[in-house]
């Protein structure tokens, strides 16, 4: 005989039923957290902001406390927010795999780096950043600190998306050490005032479209173009005191470049 299976776990037809709701997890995911039928990816996909952790903006002494609350969030979940105001961070700040990182627009929430290294480094791939503004210690023209980088990855670093951001005041904005650079694509941001735009870059599918680019000595570093292209569409660019784009010998780079 078939038992029939209800909705508050009743037995019918003489057999037991589990109750809808128990099976939350049944996709294989733990259940997590105070709410009993929460999982893992449903924990991963919310977004947690900065503040619950305890940042505090607009204070340079809270800068330390600031960096601990960041990567306490990073820890969490792969879904985090910057609220309004200027988050001042003295350390690194580790980005782990299929993350994201909004802020509340690149005007109003900016991550200032009062350290001497990386600001953010990337675990690998699949990040999107936006709308937020990543600053090293001086916000003047060609003013940054030698030796820092902006944002870092040590190790392959495909499909990573920033838009409406905007970078300033770092030695290196974005350093990959020749094992990033697949399908990186950039969407009206502002890059500003630093020795290198992008250093050691293995690029296949580099955008850009919208952006604006001033105030640097040097371009596209040490590239390993194989594979491109690399695109601007609708870009400026402009007050550059040195070479834009610098290739490896021997690589032949694809380059688009259309209303700019």
């Amino acid at each position: 005989t078939n038992a029939l299976v209800t909705h508050d776990g009743a037995t019918a037809g003489g057999f037991p039923h589990v109750k809808t709701a128990d099976l939350a997890a049944s996709s294989g995911s733990s259940l997590m957290g105070a709410n009993a039928y929460q999982t893992q990816s449903d924990v991963n996909a919310e977004r947690v902001s900065i503040a619950r952790f305890g940042a505090i903006p607009n204070d340079i002494t809270k800068a330390a406390i600031n960096t601990a609350a960041m990567n306490a969030a990073f820890a969490e979940s792969s879904n985090v927010f910057a609220p309004e105001g200027i988050f001042y961070f003295n350390d690194t700040v580790n980005i782990p795999l299929h993350a994201q990182l909004v802020g509340a627009g690149k005007i109003i929430t900016k991550l200032q780096y009062t350290g001497s290294g990386i600001a953010l480094n990337l675990a690998g791939g699949y990040i999107n950043f936006s709308d937020f503004f990543l600053v090293g210690n001086s916000t003047a023209p060609l003013v940054f600190d030698a030796g820092t980088t902006g944002i870092y990855s040590p190790v392959f670093g495909g499909n990573i998306t920033m838009e409406n951001c905007r970078f300033q005041g770092f030695a290196k904005l974005i350093d990959s050490v020749s094992q990033g650079g697949y399908y990186f694509k950039f969407y009206n941001c502002k890059f500003t005032s630093a020795d290198v735009l992008l250093s050691a870059i293995s690029s296949n599918n580099i955008s850009f479209f919208g952006c604006a680019f001033s105030d640097f000595n040097s371009g596209i570093q040490s590239f390993g173009g194989s594979g491109g292209p690399m695109s601007f569409f609708g870009c400026a660019i402009e007050a550059w005191s040195g070479v834009f784009i610098s290739p490896i010998r021997g690589r032949k780079l694809e380059l688009e470049m259309e209303g700019c």
